[in-house]
C-alpha cells in the first residue's frame, strides 16, 4: 500500500516505547489511534475508477463491493451496456478480491459470467485476474482465455474526464501548453499526504506526490504493469535500465520508458521520462516533469501546485 514510511515512523515509534517498558497508558493510546488514522483504507465508500477507457463507479459496503459502469465507452454502448450496469459483484477480506464479473457481447440478450479474483494493488489500483469462457452462440463454451482487469482510481466525485482511445497524442520534444499563464493545480490528499492528479497518454489519472528531489517521474512497477495490460504504454516505449541514488544512499537500478503525454491541470509535457524502482509504493512527480517549466511552487495556504 502506498505511503508506507508515514506508518511505519508511527509502527517504529510504538515499538521503542514498549522496548523502554513506557508506563504512560495515554501515550501509548494516542499513538495506536494514530495509526489506525494513518493506514491507508483499501477504498473510499464510493469512488470513481477509469477502466479500459470507461468511467466506473465502485461502491463498497462492509465486506461487499460492486463496480458499475457510469459511463462506458461508445462500442460497448452497442453491447447494451449503459450508465448503471453492473460489471463486478465480490467480497473483500483482508485486501483480496473475489467474486464474479460479466462479459457483454453484442447481440447477446445476456452477458456471460466468471469467477475472477484479485487484489488492492494499491490505493490507486485494483487488480482483477481469471478465466472468461469462450463464447459460441451467446453460450459459454468448455474453453476459456486469461482475463485482466484493472481499475485506476480518478476521485471521489464526477470531476474527473476520462478521454476516448482514439484521442492520439502528437509526436515531438516539446511542452505542448494549452496556456501561457500559471497554473494552478488543486492537491487532493489522500492517506494523509496531498498529491496532484496526472493524466497518462490522454488516458488514466494517478496521483502523485511532487518531489523536487526525484529524478524523474517514478510510478511503481505493478501500475507498469497494469497500464501495459491496459495497453496505456507498451515495450515499444521502453528507454532502458538507468542506476538512481536514493535517499540513503544505496544505488537502484530502474526500468525507464517515454510516456507520449504527460497532463497537470491545464498544463501538458510531450515525452515525459518515467522510472520505475519498487514493486508498489508512492507516484513521484520529479524533475523529468518538473525541471521542463520556466518555475514551479506550493502554494500551502491553499494546497495547490504552481506551474509556470
Amino acid at each position: 500500500m502506498g505511503f508506507a514510511p508515514q506508518n511505519a515512523f508511527l509502527r517504529e515509534l510504538i515499538l521503542i516505547l514498549f522496548k523502554r517498558k513506557a508506563r504512560s497508558k495515554t501515550v501509548l493510546c494516542v499513538l495506536f489511534a494514530g495509526l489506525l488514522i494513518a493506514l491507508p483504507k483499501p477504498i473510499k465508500a464510493d469512488t470513481l475508477w477509469e477502466h479500459n477507457h470507461s468511467k466506473m463507479r465502485v461502491v463498497q459496503n462492509n465486506n461487499v463491493i460492486e463496480i458499475y459502469y457510469e459511463s462506458p465507452r461508445h462500442d460497448l454502448l452497442e453491447r447494451g451496456v449503459k450508465q448503471g450496469t453492473l460489471l463486478y459483484r465480490g467480497t473483500v477480506m483482508n485486501g483480496q478480491i473475489s467474486g464474479t464479473a460479466r462479459a457483454f457481447f453484442s447481440n447477446c440478450p445476456a452477458p456471460i459470467e466468471y469467477d475472477i479474483a484479485g487484489k488492492f494493488t494499491s490505493e490507486q489500483l485494483i487488480s482483477l485476474r481469471g478465466m472468461r469462457p469462450l463464447v459460441d452462440a451467446c453460450k459459454p463454451t468448455t474453453r476459456a482465455t486469461e482475463e485482466n482487469l484493472s481499475f485506476f482510481y480518478l476521485s471521489k466525485t464526477d470531476s474527473v474526464k476520462v478521454t476516448p482511445q482514439d484521442n492520439a497524442a502528437p509526436n515531438g520534444f516539446q511542452a505542448s501548453l494549452q496556456s501561457q499563464t500559471t497554473s494552478k493545480i488543486r492537491l487532493t490528499k489522500i492517506g494523509g499526504v496531498y498529491a496532484v492528479p496526472l493524466e497518462l497518454n490522454g488516458h488514466v489519472t494517478l496521483y502523485g506526490i511532487v518531489d523536487s528531489g526525484a529524478s524523474d517521474v517514478s510510478i511503481p512497477l505493478d501500475i507498469i504493469k497494469a497500464m501495459k495490460e491496459e495497453k496505456i504504454i507498451s515495450e515499444k516505449d521502453f528507454l532502458d535500465e538507468k542506476l538512481y541514488m536514493m535517499a540513503d544512499g544505496s544505488k537502484v537500478a530502474a526500468k525507464r520508458y517515454m510516456i507520449k503525454s504527460v497532463k497537470v491541470g491545464e498544463k501538458e509535457l510531450k515525452n515525459v521520462t518515467i522510472s520505475s524502482t519498487s514493486q508498489n509504493g508512492v507516484i513521484l512527480l520529479g524533475q523529468s516533469f518538473l525541471s521542463r517549466f520556466k518555475s514551479w511552487s506550493i502554494d500551502n495556504q491553499e494546497h495547490a501546485l504552481l506551474l509556470d
